[in-house]
């Protein structure tokens, strides 16, 4: 009799529980503000009728708050231009208009962050969770991560971005340094960052875990290692970049530590024409870092295609062959296919692990006529695909 007592009073507990939960996450949503910033912005409004400026959204900004950035440069006068210290999402290519729904695109309205060669670019510390989405970052300076530096277990999120012409002086990290933080690294540009260290690219250490996906990496460079991509003491998952013309290798790992053991696994990326594509050592600890490889091209790398590692070429899908690069309306790194225009078709097309659509490809391209990949996904960095508007605007254009 007690416990058909006890069952309904229980019952009424976790229901009420669950209310109070469901009603709390509702506030918590209802809580979050929308921000909107302008370069000439003021004032502590932050509207989108009256924006305020870039540092006052950050400073007044909550966990949960999106920052809508419009186009235009932004600098800084402290260590960093922006560094955010709460867990908010910052949103550039804005379009800066001050009623109607809020349009953003970051290849129209380019929104960057300059360090004026004075300054890094972007600085995140501490226990936050911030994306990054929509902005160009260039002319960073710092010992290290000049471009972008994530510290002491940030959650990252770094979005179509392009990271270009930042110098670290000393350390690790030209564009990028991650420090014992979690990464989510998509279609992004890396592109002419230099150390004299490590990581000319992008570096990574320390009990960090990094989901590198859709990224062009080309023309970085490191005095020591990694021109590319420097990874240590890491969990890493790379997935269709394309990392050309580093100076010294494409993608550097090693394990320093033995428990911090370095584990990288690479699928459908393009790794061509820099002084090592894949190189693997060993520091102190005599642990060698666990690599799996599948459906990757790494082809004519100056000094080796792989040291430290045994080559997987003809195996699980990987090869070592021309990827023929052809130009189009962006970087010179499209895929050449005779579907659009060329004389052949690089055998990296249709040839990766997965479908386009299911690794959340299906409308970018690697094709110069930005028609999206379908079917089984090509290798290598895809390109914003032509959208329904401009294919079809053509024909609106034709009717009467």
């Amino acid at each position: 009799m007690n416990s058909l007592r006890v069952v309904p009073a229980l019952s009424s507990i976790l229901i009420g529980l669950a209310l109070l939960f469901a009603t709390t996450a509702r506030l918590a949503t209802a809580a979050a503000v929308d921000r909107f910033v302008t370069v000439n912005g003021s004032g502590s409004t932050c509207s989108q009728a009256s924006p305020c400026s870039l540092q006052t959204a950050i400073s007044l900004s909550a966990d949960g708050d999106t920052i809508h950035v419009a186009g235009g440069v932004y600098t800084g006068t402290a260590f960093a231009v922006i560094a955010p210290s709460t867990s908010v999402t910052l949103q550039g290519g804005w379009d800066g208009s001050a009623v109607g729904t809020v349009v953003r695109n970051p290849r129209v309205y380019t929104t960057t962050l300059d360090g004026e060669n004075q300054r890094r670019g972007v600085y995140f510390n501490g226990d936050i969770s911030v994306t990054l989405d929509g902005f160009r970052v260039t002319r960073g300076l710092a010992v290290e991560g000049a471009g972008i530096a994530a510290y002491a277990s940030c959650l990252m999120t770094v979005r179509d971005c392009v990271i270009v012409s930042n110098t670290a002086t000393g350390g690790w990290g030209g564009g990028v340094q991650v420090d014992s933080g979690n990464l989510d690294f998509e279609h992004n540009v890396v592109m002419s960052n230099v150390t004299p260290y490590e990581g000319g690219g992008l570096a990574a250490a320390f009990d960090s875990r990094l989901t590198i996906k859709n990224n062009l990496f080309v023309g970085n460079s490191a005095g020591v290692s990694g021109g590319g991509i420097r990874l240590r003491d890491i969990q890493a998952t790379l997935i269709n970049n394309t990392i050309a013309r580093n100076t010294a290798d494409g993608v550097h790992a090693t394990s320093e530590y033995t428990t911090s053991l370095t584990v990288i696994t690479l699928t459908n990326n393009i790794i061509v024409l820099n002084a090592y594509g894949l190189r693997v050592g060993v520091q102190n600890s005599g642990v060698t870092p666990t690599v799996a490889m599948a459906h990757n091209d790494v082809w004519n790398n100056a000094t080796a295609n792989y040291a430290g590692v045994t080559n997987p070429t003809g195996s699980d899908g990987n090869l070592s062959v021309n990827p023929r690069f052809v130009s189009g309306a962006d970087e010179g790194y499209y895929l050449s296919q005779v579907a659009s225009g060329q004389a052949n078709t690089s055998a990296a097309v249709d040839a990766g692990s997965g479908s386009a659509l299911s690794l959340g490809l299906g409308a970018r391209t690697t094709r110069s006529d930005r028609f999206p990949d379908i079917g089984i996904v090509d290798m290598g960095y895809h390109y914003p695909a032509v959208t329904l508007r401009e294919l079809f605007m053509p024909v609106i254009l034709r009717l009467p």
